[in-house]
């Protein structure tokens, strides 16, 4: 925990945006653009009533992809490096699942909501449907995050089935290229030495050369202990040991 404790997670938000468009396009491969990034996600979030067929294929139930509370979304898509910097227990399945399109990997407890108690071994490959037609297929279980967090999703679908659906107008690509205004975002752990001040001067700069002024980015350290437990914009994150 020592070398962990000298390390910071840091959150890029999008700001005062206008527009849908992202102002990463002209920028394709920002993420290896900027320096002292030890590792990095970036997600996608995904509102769409969910359907989740019945055993003989008719009929079925619909649920409507909040969260419990009523308001937040449940579902992102994203990639196996969300798990690097956000572990999970995982159940059935692993992260690597997320490197193939049409995957998604539940909450136990989403699992169990749709299909009643059972082994979690046998909620794999099971189907969903979100929209009515981008079908997926349950590759992977993991625990529920029990503990305060502002990503207490529930969902996760394969970031490549982005580009490999009918999403792709929206999500055309699997880097931070399609990353767009409050719909989307990214972490990154920073390398031992690296300060925050030197990554927002990187992207500040980036962003310039990208035509992305009105859409400036800002890092701020974020509790690493705790996911999304954010210090707020300007202030100081601490890690919490678990």
């Amino acid at each position: 925990m020592k070398e962990d404790r000298q390390k910071f997670l840091v959150r890029f938000w999008d700001k005062e945006c206008t527009g849908a468009d992202s102002p990463f396009q002209a920028v394709a491969g920002i993420e290896n653009l900027i320096p002292g990034f030890e590792a990095k996600t970036a997600f996608q979030l995904f509102g769409s009533a969910i359907h989740v067929p019945s055993g003989d294929g008719e009929g079925g139930m619909t649920y409507d992809g909040r969260q419990d509370d009523g308001f937040a979304l449940s579902t992102i898509l994203t990639g196996p490096d969300f798990f690097q910097l956000f572990p999970h227990v995982w159940l059935a399945g692993s992260p690597a699942v997320l490197g193939q399109p049409g995957r998604i990997v539940l909450a136990e407890s989403v699992a169990r909501r749709y299909w009643g108690p059972d082994s979690v071994r046998n909620y794999l490959n099971r189907r969903v449907i979100y929209d009515d037609s981008l079908r997926l297929t349950v590759a992977g279980i993991v625990r529920d995050w029990d503990r305060p967090s502002d990503l207490n999703y529930t969902s996760f679908i394969s970031i490549s089935t982005g580009p490999n659906s009918w999403l792709r107008d929206r999500i055309p690509t699997t880097d931070w290229s399609s990353l767009q205004p409050r719909r989307s975002q990214a972490f990154v752990r920073l390398e031992k030495g690296v300060s925050p001040s030197r990554v927002d001067s990187f992207s500040v700069s980036l962003l310039f050369i990208g035509g992305g002024r009105g859409c400036g980015i800002g890092a701020g350290p974020i509790d690493g202990g705790i996911p999304g437990r954010a210090g707020g914009q300007g202030q100081s994150g601490e890690y919490v040991e678990e």
